[in-house]
């Protein structure tokens, strides 16, 4: 062989190997791929921007928010998905739920802005003033439009963002703009990009209107004036029975601070959702209903314990209670389909899931009780 073939093959040789070595240069700096934890959140948690924070201000005190806080929420919701009874077993406890959806092409892991408000005791907020960093102009959003929207309607959630494509939100592709939190929804108008703060600018409400006009009013403030509260529970086998403590406000006690107090009237309840209560397909309640009690059945649906041999099936037990604008409850155990929701050790407020304002009437099953109160319509059909 001539020399310089040998000095060709060396040459090649070493072009081999340098480019091999570049190719194993290459592969190790390659991004790789990130492991997916619960719902799109890092598995890692340890690495988590745990002192990371936002401001929320409730109208009576200034809080710090930090990851660390929402992921104690997070981390009640990945107990209850585990367990294997079906059973609520967190309900009673600041259970953070996350939901999970593309947004600008990227997959963004969020938490319920509604649900960090109950963890940090803010249960009647309305309107909010979303404030990012570096930022005066403000993106604004109600509880009772999330509800609308999130809660019921199209189910479109509005989440504080806190990763994205399995990456800590400030590690991921989009903290640049996004910080450690931003709050953006699918199919919604509503963006505040890197989150400083939450002002609560007012709360929610309940309207009484007599003939139109509304004459009172049911707020934070005053929404344990003559506070009442009772245990009422009632069984069946068909569905989940009721037992419960609540705490609130009768209504035939809130009609008494408007002119319908004293004369025969009609009432209806209506849900930020569109329910109403009665349904208008059925008669409104009447003075007797509200003053003196329900008569069960007050239709026939509200008729239990329906089985093959027995279509028509029973009412519920007649009760002294009266029906109540309820802001707080207990729940004691409550059956349904085999499963067991266990006793709560404390009472709490309703929060959003389930208020912050509903209406329980005795003698009817839970099924037509309403929740997401806004207004009492009352008529005066006589003096």
């Amino acid at each position: 062989m001539k020399k310089k073939d040998i000095y060709i093959g060396i040459s090649l040789i070493a072009i081999v190997a340098i480019a091999g070595g570049i190719g194993l240069i290459f592969i190790l700096n390659q991004p790789q791929p990130q492991e997916e934890g619960y719902k799109g959140l890092p598995a890692d948690w340890s690495t988590a921007p745990n002192g990371a924070y936002f401001m929320l201000d409730n109208q009576t005190n200034t809080i710090k928010i930090t990851l660390s806080d929402i992921l104690e929420g997070i981390q009640l919701a990945m107990e209850e998905d585990e367990d294997t009874s079906g059973s609520r077993i967190n309900e009673y406890k600041d259970v953070i739920f996350c939901y999970q959806f593309y947004y600008d092409d990227h997959l963004v892991t969020g938490v319920d802005l509604l649900n960090v408000l109950e963890k940090f005791d803010t249960f009647y907020a309305n309107t909010m003033n979303l404030t990012a960093k570096g930022q005066t102009v403000q993106e604004q959003v109600s509880s009772q439009n999330i509800v609308q929207k999130m809660y019921k309607g199209p189910q479109d959630p509005l989440v504080i963002v806190i990763a994205a494509d399995n990456k800590w939100l400030a590690d991921s592709p989009l903290g640049d703009t996004y910080g450690n939190f931003s709050i953006i929804g699918k199919n919604w108008n509503v963006q505040c990009l890197n989150l400083e703060k939450i002002a609560v600018q007012d709360n929610w409400t309940v309207s009484v209107q007599v003939d139109g006009v509304e004459e009172y009013e049911i707020t934070p403030q005053n929404k344990n004036l003559n506070e009442f509260t009772a245990n009422y529970s009632y069984n069946r086998f068909d569905d989940w029975n009721f037992n419960r403590q609540y705490w609130g406000r009768n209504i035939s006690e809130i009609i008494s601070h408007t002119s319908a107090n004293g004369k025969n009237y009609s009432l209806r309840l209506y849900a930020v959702d569109g329910v109403v209560s009665p349904s208008e397909d059925v008669a409104a309640y009447d003075q007797s209903d509200v003053e003196d009690g329900i008569v069960p059945p007050y239709i026939a649906a509200d008729r239990v314990n329906k089985s093959q041999q027995d279509l028509t099936g029973v009412p519920l037990p007649d009760t002294n209670l009266l029906m109540c604008l309820v802001n707080k409850q207990r729940e004691w155990g409550e059956t349904g389909f085999g499963v067991t929701d266990p006793v709560w050790p404390y009472a709490r407020e309703l929060g959003y899931d389930s208020g912050p304002f509903s209406i329980l009437v005795p003698g009817r099953p839970r099924a037509q009780y309403i929740k997401y109160l806004y207004l009492i319509n009352v008529t005066i059909t006589s003096s």
